[in-house]
């Protein structure tokens, strides 16, 4: 049988490879993230991850497409930062709508807001996992990244106090006076990662 690894055929015995999890663990020695692994030409469960890493190479085709973490990383960071602009200006749309009284289309745009912010904060974690990043460590305009998304947290939570007592000015007070900057500061602190990777 044999092993790929992206478009290479992988010499597995002259490596001592014997099982999918020594394959494994020699691509992720070599600083790459597996994205897609068959075994026999299908996706196996990753439920049954430990049965899979026992699996012995030489009763089976494996195929492991591979990627730069890195660049994996980079590219959530990009497409978040897309979602934080869109963001932004469905915000700016939903300040506007509750001033004038339209309240079911600004909460419309304010839950497309909370879409992104969600991803936002979701993908954020992902990324620092992945790439071992301490946001508490890590520094951005005086505060460390923790720090940050712990603000940017806050005002979600004011948000959620304004839309729950159904104080609608509060809600357009807070996106516009107290949400905008800490959106941009999120989007600098995001900016700032994805720079360092």
């Amino acid at each position: 049988m044999g092993v790929m690894i992206d478009d290479s055929s992988l010499d597995t015995q002259s490596l001592g490879l014997v099982t999918v999890g020594d394959v494994l663990g020699h691509v992720t020695r070599d600083q790459r993230l597996v994205v897609q692994l068959t075994i026999d030409g299908k996706e196996p469960d990753l439920n049954q991850i430990d049965s899979i890493r026992r699996c012995l190479i030489r009763d089976h085709v494996v195929f492991m497409e591979t990627a730069d973490p890195a660049q994996v990383a980079r590219d959530v960071l990009e497409e978040v930062d897309h979602q934080l602009v869109t963001a932004r200006t469905h915000s700016d749309d939903a300040v506007k709508l509750l001033r004038q009284g339209v309240y079911n289309e600004a909460l419309k745009r304010l839950s497309t807001c909370f879409g992104a912010w969600s991803m936002a904060r979701d993908s954020l974690d992902k990324v620092s996992r992945l790439m071992k990043i301490d946001l508490n460590t890590m520094q951005y305009d005086g505060s460390s990244m923790g720090e940050v998304v712990q603000n940017f947290a806050d005002q979600l939570t004011r948000i959620r106090e304004a839309l729950e007592s159904r104080d609608y000015v509060m809600l357009a007070d807070t996106l516009n006076y107290d949400m905008q900057p800490v959106a941009r500061r999120w989007s600098g602190a995001i900016e700032s990662i994805k720079n360092g990777l």
